[in-house]
């Protein structure tokens, strides 16, 4: 990474406020779809699972 003052004047800030805030935004979202899809994978397996298991102990 390049190395970048400590304040940045003009426009320039503004750019980089936006870009940051996007960023993080970007990464906020990613990581919410990702658990997003844990939990569904969770739930589908546990749906799979149960039916399974209820057929396993009434066929014994």
């Amino acid at each position: 990474m390049m190395a970048m003052p400590a304040t940045i004047t003009g426009t320039g800030a503004y750019f980089f406020r936006g870009m940051r805030l996007l960023l993080l935004y970007k990464i906020a979202s990613f990581s919410l779809y990702i658990e997003q899809q844990r939990h569904q994978t969770k739930v589908a397996l546990l749906l799979t699972a149960r039916p399974a298991a209820k057929k396993q102990t009434a066929a014994n």
